[in-house]
């Protein structure tokens, strides 16, 4: 019995010391060959990556972006490379700011999308990006990270051979029926404007917004291009009005890029923009952050 116990304990203890040899022989690999990784399994996974990049990224970056799905499409090879855009695909404003204010990392400017800036933070991922004690790991122990999930490194080789290429997918046109679905059905969204003056979201983002100006960080307010018939809705100049009294009296800057919605920039769905516009309005924007920048100077 004394036997079998003692070929049990050896057996396991083998097979933990091969893990952990594996770990730490796959952590030396990445953190020798880097590998860049463009693909990943889903869009939360994605969604960790942009956060990830951020936390880990050294040196951290002068400018965050942080907005939903339709600021997500914004080309970052089109951005000065000290600009990092946080944000998330069906996400929000809110998960953005926690994650820049729970990094003790101040920017010298956060620019916040406005156009779905009601929507909550995703506590699910704020509460597993700052794990205690393993969230400061992660910068080192690189493995234990989302973006350098296996899959992610082979659907990143496999569409590296095998995807669309990008000058084939920044000439996609819309598909016209989709943009009529789309569009009937954004518009019937922007049109309940239940709550919103209300919002507790609005009230969370102000006093975040109130933190980082107090920490001489600038705030700049931008919208990313929608259809002028959903820019034109309730809901999108109500939101306009209460954003307007509700940090009028902080200094926060009020960006005019993305205010043309009148056909300059064409959209797949009429909030989020077609692969060519996304790449033409990330050098407004990009054009429209430096300018902030020298006065900040």
């Amino acid at each position: 019995m004394n036997l079998y116990i003692s070929n049990f304990k050896n057996y396991y203890f083998k097979i933990a010391t091969l893990i952990i040899v594996m770990i730490a022989t796959y952590n030396m690999a990445l953190l020798v060959c880097h590998p860049r990784i463009t693909t990943f399994q889903s869009q939360w996974i994605a969604n960790y990556s942009r956060a990830e990049t951020y936390l880990y990224k050294n040196p951290r970056p002068k400018v965050i972006i942080v907005g939903s799905s339709m600021s997500a499409r914004l080309h970052d090879d089109k951005l000065d490379g000290d600009v990092h855009n946080m944000s998330f695909g069906a996400g929000s404003v809110l998960t953005g700011l926690e994650i820049i204010k729970r990094s003790e990392y101040m920017p010298k400017l956060i620019c916040v999308e406005t156009n779905i800036i009601e929507r909550g933070a995703n506590e699910g991922m704020i509460k597993s990006l700052f794990t205690p004690v393993v969230w400061r790991m992660k910068k080192h122990l690189i493995v234990l990270q989302y973006t350098y999930q296996p899959m992610n490194i082979v659907l990143t080789l496999v569409n590296s051979r095998f995807g669309q290429r990008y000058e084939e997918q920044k000439n996609e046109k819309p598909n016209e029926g989709v943009f009529k679905v789309e569009i009937a059905r954004h518009l019937e969204a922007e049109g309940r404007v239940d709550g919103l003056n209300n919002s507790k979201e609005i009230c969370e983002i102000k006093e975040l917004i109130e933190y980082f100006c107090s920490r001489g960080v600038k705030v700049m307010f931008f919208q990313m291009p929608v259809y002028k018939d959903i820019a034109s809705s309730e809901r999108y100049l109500q939101r306009k009005k209460i954003l307007g009294l509700a940090f009028n009296d902080m200094n926060v800057e009020w960006s005019q890029a993305g205010n043309d919605c009148g056909g300059k920039y064409l959209t797949a769905d009429g909030i989020h923009l077609t692969p060519r516009s996304a790449g033409e309005f990330t050098k407004e924007l990009n054009h429209t952050i430096e300018e902030m920048l020298r006065k900040t100077r």
